[in-house]
């Protein structure tokens, strides 16, 4: 666990007893994912979930794009499966996806326009995280675009602010961010998830599959994979500018240096993307697969799916 943490944030104390600095922590996930023992646990909200499903409040699922290859089934059987849950309704963060890509693609223009040397990507909350803890010289490169998660959010509360949103996804780091988002009430990892499934007897393989889904594109799902968020960017740019990306996949200490000599210096890139997590979100700390089945069915059905609008 120490030895995967990027920012030195977990030691051994005196006792042989791990320790976290809450005020060097990113919120990762990393000594989650690589304790062998699993003693490493978060503040689940998973009771906090399923007693606002049964006391009749109108609860959605926002779900992120690397559920897919998590579970057995397809994505419409698994959101008849959440419905099963008492989810009122299922909608794809990938919809956001596409908010965030072209609200970014604005954003970035402006900001070259500006002879601003780059830009790097808002998406990851353990890398927001890691800027405002330990590397304060990239912070006038974050973007200002929200997340997706905040923009499916926004878009569900849009349609009824009483409505309590759950993001279920990979990442644990998100509970963080949903501390500082309105549009977010909860925070269920892939893992929870599969538990919730097992206690209540629901095998999404075994469910009816749901017909009417909110259509997503083909750069939202995208937006679980290393290289997707800065890809989905260029594809909303439609061509207006040849633009130069670049990625960050995996923060460890060599690629924070890294990025503190691009915040200094510059790099050969217009647009950087960090993925805290190795191969993207797909890996991230709360997912049940880790696997390159996880990303060929991601992969499958960002290939199965239209593209976005310009």
């Amino acid at each position: 666990c120490e030895e995967k943490c990027p920012v030195d944030a977990i030691t051994k104390g005196e006792h042989g007893v791990a320790e976290i600095d809450f005020n060097k922590c990113i919120s990762c996930g990393c000594c989650v994912a690589a304790c062998p023992f699993g003693a490493v646990l978060e503040r689940s909200q998973v009771v906090d979930i399923l007693r606002v499903l049964k006391n009749g409040r109108r609860v959605v699922a926002i779900t992120a794009p690397a559920v897919v290859g998590q579970f057995s089934a397809p994505l419409g059987k698994l959101i008849s499966a959440m419905k099963k849950l008492g989810f009122a309704d299922v909608v794809e963060v990938a919809l956001g996806a596409e908010k965030t890509a072209i609200e970014e693609a604005e954003e970035l223009m402006e900001r070259l326009s500006k002879n601003e040397s780059f830009m790097t990507t808002s998406c990851c909350p353990a890398y927001i995280q890691t800027v405002r803890r330990h590397m304060p010289e990239m912070m006038p490169h974050i973007s200002d675009t929200p997340t997706p998660m905040h923009y499916t959010g926004e878009m569900v509360k849009s349609k009824d602010p009483q409505t309590l949103t759950v993001f279920i996804g990979p990442c644990v780091a998100k509970r963080r961010e949903a501390m500082e988002d309105s549009c977010v009430d909860y925070i269920m990892t892939f893992e929870e998830l599969a538990s919730v499934f097992e206690a209540a007897g629901i095998d999404p393989a075994q469910c009816e599959e749901e017909k009417e889904l909110h259509e997503a594109s083909a750069e939202g799902r995208g937006f679980a994979l290393s290289g997707g968020v800065a890809n989905a960017v260029k594809s909303a740019l439609g061509g207006e500018r040849e633009i130069r990306t670049a990625c960050i996949n995996g923060t460890s200490k060599s690629e924070i240096a890294r990025m503190r000599s691009y915040a200094k210096n510059g790099g050969p890139f217009d647009l950087l993307e960090v993925m805290t997590c190795t191969g993207g979100c797909v890996n991230g700390a709360g997912v049940i697969n880790r696997d390159l089945k996880a990303r060929e069915e991601i992969k499958k059905l960002v290939s199965e799916s239209k593209k976005i609008k310009q």
